[in-house]
């Protein structure tokens, strides 16, 4: 009982705290409910009611606390129902049963966060603009997106033109390895195509499709979903269409900086390799030690050098893996992109040769 009773007092003290959003602590009030089913605290029930009803009507959900105070009112009754009459009026009374205007229940002292989301925002993007550091912006991103919205999951992910597709930029409360659920399929296509904010619901959670772009280029999606305890209040959405641009903005800046620094690894890599192959002066191990530093350079799986000789064959004299063992067949190796460099002394660059219509007859 005390350890429930410690987690009502922690419930009210965070109230008063304007940094600790609404919505996460009426899914804590809706978590306890449940929990808590097995005993008969009567009181600590009553509550949890009246918490969630002062929470409600603070969220401006005026239909739903009239819902949850009906609610309140047949469980006043049930738990008084054996009770001398005038102890029963007069907890009723101390407890507002009879209440006719619900915007006047005051029972639960609540510090009003109204005016604070957007400050918190802002505050975040001020303290964003001067970090570089990749890992440090998702936290803050992560920080400013549970400040202001306090999703129970969120996926930020963002588009790669390398593999035209999605990949996972930052995730919260979910397994990174996990896929979008695909029912979400069709909410993100609607949701990149009008480039508007898409609501739904699966399995009784609230979801929130977010669309980042910068014109008419694709930079990803940020995916929101509470554990079912309120809809989208107006507010939410609002600042869900205020934070879009601030994040397609983000994800360019992070990718450019990303790319700025690999760049500059790569050429740094580049440097050590040209320096270490001045050093070796036999051509047989130069040709291995070429193809091994390719490798490691381009994160490749398998590397060969490939030679013609006097009548125009092509002689593998290296051909070998990730590991650098020697690899037994050259299976896999098209023929069609090793004649087009051939031919053209140019370097050929290719995902797929099998879809590259280049290489189609």
């Amino acid at each position: 009982y005390w350890l429930c009773k410690l987690d009502i007092l922690q419930l009210r003290v965070d109230l008063m705290n304007a940094r600790i959003p609404l919505r996460d602590i009426l899914r804590r009030v809706n978590k306890y409910f449940n929990d808590w089913q097995q005993y008969e605290y009567y009181q600590l029930y009553v509550e949890l009611h009246q918490i969630r009803i002062q929470v409600l009507l603070e969220l401006k959900q005026d239909d739903l606390a009239e819902k949850v105070f009906g609610a309140y009112k047949e469980y006043l009754e049930q738990i008084t129902e054996n009770t001398p009459e005038e102890d029963k009026n007069n907890y009723l009374e101390v407890n507002l049963y009879k209440l006719t205007q619900l915007r006047k229940f005051n029972l639960v002292p609540l510090r009003s966060r109204a005016k604070d989301l957007r400050r918190k925002w802002n505050e975040l993007l001020f303290n964003i603009a001067n970090v570089y550091n990749v890992d440090r912006i998702k936290f803050l991103i992560e920080k400013g997106i549970h400040e202001v919205l306090s999703p129970w999951q969120f996926r930020l992910m963002e588009y790669s033109d390398r593999i035209q597709n999605y990949t996972t930029f930052h995730q919260y409360n979910s397994d990174n390895s996990s896929v979008i659920d695909p029912l979400l399929s069709q909410d993100i296509d609607k949701a990149m195509r009008s480039d508007n904010l898409v609501l739904s619901e699966i399995d009784g959670r609230n979801m929130a499709i977010i669309p980042l772009q910068t014109g008419s280029k694709r930079v990803g999606y940020l995916v929101l979903n509470d554990d079912g305890e309120l809809p989208y209040t107006k507010q939410e959405l609002s600042i869900m269409r205020s934070i879009k641009q601030h994040l397609s903005g983000l994800i360019v800046r992070i990718q450019d900086f990303s790319e700025i620094t690999l760049r500059i690894q790569k050429m740094n890599d580049l440097m050590q390799i040209s320096h270490e192959l001045m050093r070796i002066v036999e051509i047989s191990d130069l040709e291995h030690e070429i193809v091994s530093s390719a490798i490691d350079f381009t994160n490749a799986g398998r590397g060969f050098l490939i030679k013609k000789d006097s009548d125009g064959n092509n002689i593998y004299k290296v051909q070998i893996d990730k590991q650098k063992q020697i690899l037994s067949n050259v299976a896999g190796v098209s023929k069609s992109v090793l004649s087009l460099s051939q031919s053209t002394l140019e370097m050929v660059s290719t995902y797929n040769a099998l879809e590259d219509n280049r290489f189609k007859a």
